[in-house]
């Protein structure tokens, strides 16, 4: 579920397909060595933020 968050998220921010944002959630996650869901969360901490 986070993961879907997250994706949905990159798909408005960034108008990207939703297979583009899956793709560049997976990128960041092997490039920084971190798990994908906790990828994830940041994006969405992050969307959070920004709404403040």
């Amino acid at each position: 579920k986070i993961i879907e968050q997250a994706k949905w998220i990159i798909v408005e921010r960034k108008s990207m397909s939703e297979p583009e944002a899956m793709r560049a959630l997976q990128k960041q996650a092997r490039n920084n060595r971190r798990p994908l869901v906790e990828v994830a969360q940041s994006v969405i901490e992050n969307a959070e933020l920004f709404k403040a």
